[in-house]
């Protein structure tokens, strides 16, 4: 994949060197004042500070960074001051570069800046959201949320970990980099990487998922099998492209599905014990490739039926490499100690029965609804205990 635009009018270029073509976006774009929201260290190990900076010579530029890996609704409203003085100028373009937090907090002050009532006030509710006048450029600085290609964000109130969608939210270019993923550590790498993984897995069996979406999973699960590992433990110009096209794909399949259980129990990993978000959905994935599998027409809640639901797991199976739900499983995680990534509740920290009651009461309700088999509190309880043993 390289120079593309879809229905949405996004402009998506996926190549060595693509952070070299944010000047011609704003150009093409008319830009007058910009707000860039970088991350931490990463925007300048990654190289996209020395790429970027000298394509902003003559624009007036305000800066939003120091947030945490897990925006919260404050930190969203302390940026906000940066978005309100660009407007000044005339609409805003807001350029996002980093992971998944610094594209979604991007995301998240388009969206602020356009709402009569504070965001956090309109989390719960659920309310409808004003369109945004800020146009959005995202530049990913791993390969693995797929943020550039959606249109929601996530931020957190409190514990609780909400998204906020609206179709304005999508960005109008994607400048994806595999170059600025050189720099990452493996342990980054691993778990941004298997989220675009479970991304995939995820989309592909999703109540929500289309036609459509399910060929983007598939190739974003194709991609992942075939690059992550090299990327991760022995890293080449082609892994690293590899995993850009397989987020960006995962990116594209979840925006029309959403995510399902494995990322619906995820959330209480990452908040309180620290575990990186890709590496949380990972601890249940393999268990729920199995319990998917053993849907039955007592419990399945797909609306187009089992059979459906049979030939998805089927495919899933299949693209993992495996014989049967078991042997699928057993690849997945067999993976996922190639790349240091423990699965085991217990071995997090987090495998006391406490600690279980405590995951299953921050469950995302609708997350969960979106799986192609029901789990009720029994079931949550049953999978939750064996991935903790």
């Amino acid at each position: 994949m390289a120079d593309s635009s879809d229905e949405m009018g996004t402009t998506t270029i996926i190549a060595p060197g693509a952070v070299a073509r944010l000047g011609e976006a704003l150009k093409t774009i008319e830009a007058t004042a910009l707000v860039l929201v970088t991350g931490a260290g990463s925007y300048t190990r990654s190289g996209a500070r020395a790429a970027i900076e000298p394509q902003l010579d003559g624009y007036a530029v305000e800066l939003v960074n120091g947030f945490s890996p897990n925006p919260s609704v404050e930190e969203v409203a302390a940026g906000l001051d940066a978005v309100r003085r660009a407007s000044l100028h005339g609409p805003p373009v807001i350029i996002g570069v980093g992971g998944g937090s610094a594209m979604d907090v991007a995301k998240l002050l388009a969206a602020g800046a356009a709402q009569e009532r504070p965001l956090g006030e309109l989390l719960p509710a659920g309310a409808t959201l004003a369109p945004t006048a800020a146009t959005l450029i995202l530049i990913p600085t791993t390969a693995g949320t797929g943020s550039e290609a959606t249109h929601f964000a996530t931020v957190y109130k409190g514990t609780q970990k909400y998204s906020v969608a609206h179709p304005s939210l999508r960005p109008r270019w994607a400048l994806v980099d595999p170059d600025l993923c050189a720099s990452l550590p493996p342990e980054i790498t691993a778990s941004t990487g298997v989220d675009a993984l479970c991304q995939g897995i995820e989309s592909l069996w999703a109540v929500g998922s289309t036609e459509a979406s399910r060929e983007h999973a598939s190739a974003a699960i194709a991609r992942a099998m075939q690059h992550l590992e090299a990327a991760v433990l022995a890293p080449t110009s082609e892994a690293r492209l590899g995993m850009c096209e397989a987020a960006n794909w995962a990116g594209r399949a979840i925006d029309v599905s959403k995510t399902t259980a494995c990322h619906a129990l995820s959330y209480g990993l990452t908040i309180r014990w620290d575990v990186p978000h890709g590496h949380a959905v990972a601890t249940s994935l393999g268990e729920m490739i199995v319990f998917n599998s053993e849907t039955s027409e007592a419990d399945v809640v797909d609306p187009r039926g089992l059979e459906h639901v049979r030939e998805v797991m089927a495919k899933v199976v299949r693209l993992l490499g495996g014989r049967d739900p078991e042997d699928a499983k057993r690849r997945f995680n067999d993976l996922m100690c190639r790349l240091d990534l423990v699965l085991n509740l217990s071995a997090l920290g987090a495998g006391e029965a406490d600690d279980r009651r405590w995951l299953a009461s921050q469950v995302n309700v609708e997350r969960l609804g979106n799986n192609p088999r029901r789990m009720g509190a029994p079931e949550l309880d049953a999978l939750l205990s064996r991935i903790a043993q």
